[in-house]
């Protein structure tokens, strides 16, 4: 759930969360976002309430990043490191969720997103990274449309045998097989 998808709500949140001295009441509050939906004033209040870790949606690097947005890849990778930095000067910790074997995965994608982690571990501004293989969960466009998404039909026995974090791919990519995605998991 996007904690700060309301700007005004997480706002009163969190000082209603500083009123009540929630931080003095507990160890750990963590929330996900995504790097558009947070700046400096959210992050900065949310440290104060006593949110104490943060996770964004980053998903992939590379080319795929300025897909529908308008936005130039570096551009987007700035913003991303500038919110990851600002998360850590407001005393959050910073995961990045990320996910292998999107429909849009390429090698230059996934390369691109493994340059990225590294660059960002090495630095120190990203804390934490959590790979997923990526899911065709029922009810979703991609489970029921696949055709439209170029990626095969997800039986379902396939889905209740596979676990988000196992490294199992249940789908291929337009440019990338089954194998291909398992070992990029790996790699990862």
């Amino acid at each position: 759930n996007i904690v700060t998808g309301d700007r005004d709500f997480i706002i009163q949140l969190c000082k209603r969360m500083i009123d009540k001295r929630i931080r003095q009441k507990t160890k750990n509050i963590l929330a996900m976002t995504s790097v558009d939906m947070a700046d400096g004033e959210i992050l900065y209040m949310m440290g104060r309430a006593g949110f104490t870790g943060i996770g964004f949606g980053v998903e992939t690097a590379g080319d795929v990043q300025k897909l529908g947005k308008g936005i130039r890849q570096d551009e987007n990778i700035r913003k991303t490191a500038e919110v990851f930095k600002l998360s850590l000067s407001a005393g959050l910790e910073t995961t990045a969720f990320l996910i292998v074997g999107a429909s849009y995965d390429t090698n230059k994608t996934l390369q691109a997103t493994l340059e990225f982690c590294e660059g960002a571990m090495s630095e120190g501004w990203m804390s934490h990274v959590t790979i997923s293989m990526f899911r065709q969960l029922p009810g979703t466009d991609y489970y029921l449309h696949p055709e439209k998404h170029d990626v095969e039909p997800l039986r379902p026995e396939e889905f209740h045998n596979a676990w988000y974090f196992n490294g199992r791919a249940t789908t291929r990519t337009p440019k990338l097989t089954r194998a291909e995605l398992e070992n990029w998991y790996k790699v990862f």
